[in-house]
């Protein structure tokens, strides 16, 4: 009976080639993460080169961080802020709080930064914005981000 696959795809589980193992990249090199508009919340494209613009990993994850409520994302249900609903006397330290949860993975297990500040300005029209200040320890000096 013959066979519907002959010759070299029968003969290699994978398809063919040489394997080539997958070199480390270099240490104390610094890796950056695709730029995220802040206000728009898309990849922007440098004008000069025509690529996708860059930024730290710290601060992609940070801002990713402030711009997300907490529970909304499928895949990391514990990241996000809580915006209490009611704005009140206490709104700023639980809308803190809450950051300073969501940022603890980054904090206190991976420990590539320390969150020196978070400031709360409640707008008008119910618009918050959030600034969260820190200390990136991959970069080895302070940053921070700022939702619009």
């Amino acid at each position: 009976m013959p066979q519907a696959f002959d010759g070299a795809f029968a003969d290699q589980p994978f398809g063919l080639g040489t394997p080539v193992a997958a070199v480390a990249p270099p240490k104390g090199e610094i890796t950056l993460s695709r730029f995220i508009d802040p206000v728009t919340s898309d990849f922007a494209i440098n004008e000069a080169t025509g690529h996708l613009q860059e930024m730290p990993s710290v601060r992609q994850r940070f801002l990713i961080l402030a711009s997300t409520i907490l529970g909304s994302s499928s895949v990391l249900p514990n990241l996000g802020i809580d915006l209490p609903v009611l704005i009140d006397d206490t709104f700023a330290r639980r809308v803190d709080v809450s950051v300073r949860a969501s940022a603890r993975h980054m904090t206190d297990v991976e420990r590539v930064a320390r969150i020196d500040r978070v400031v709360v300005d409640p707008g008008s029209l119910g618009r918050v914005a959030v600034r969260i200040e820190y200390f990136d320890f991959t970069l080895g000096q302070a940053d921070s981000v700022t939702t619009p």
